[in-house]
């Protein structure tokens, strides 16, 4: 069973809720991977 990994990212001063499939900590730098309907995936920027 898959953990749910739902927080929040800041683009450009606007902070916008999203979903990840790994575990990001706070201030490790992400983008978008996917977009499905209202729902913003995100993974780590290596």
């Amino acid at each position: 069973m898959k953990r749910k990994r739902n927080g929040f990212a800041d683009f450009n001063g606007k902070k916008t809720k999203v979903y990840a499939e790994m575990d990001i900590q706070s201030g490790e730098m992400v983008y978008v991977s996917d977009v499905e309907g209202n729902i913003i995936k995100v993974k780590k920027l290596k």
